[in-house]
């Protein structure tokens, strides 16, 4: 069993990472946790804070509660990037850690 239990999660105007078992918890905190809290690389760090800003594009910040103004393709995008981030975590942190992804509401729905 994983020491530190994680989820990959993007939300606005914060990292992907927040804690998902006690032991997280008590090491990291309630709030989203810093990537070089959990000793990712600069360049990943880099990556993945560029893809937290992409994250505020999901949404028209004139009109919150309307529809996505991105394309499904747009959409798909982010989604497959937050895949590839995802997998760079999962390989870059040690053994002790377990990261859900939580990355299924960005894929867009089939209409």
């Amino acid at each position: 069993m994983k020491k530190y239990v994680l989820r990959f999660l993007p939300e606005y105007n914060c990292s992907s990472l927040w804690y998902e078992n006690d032991a997280a918890y008590d090491k990291y905190g309630v709030d989203s946790i810093e990537y070089s809290d959990v000793g990712l690389s600069s360049s990943l760090i880099q990556e993945l804070e560029k893809f937290d800003e992409s994250i505020l594009n999901i949404i028209d910040w004139n009109d919150p509660g309307g529809p996505c103004p991105l394309s499904k393709s747009e959409r798909m995008e982010i989604y497959n990037e937050g895949q590839r981030l995802l997998s760079l975590v999962r390989t870059e942190l040690d053994d002790e850690f377990e990261i859900i992804d939580c990355l299924d509401w960005l894929k867009p729905k089939n209409e």
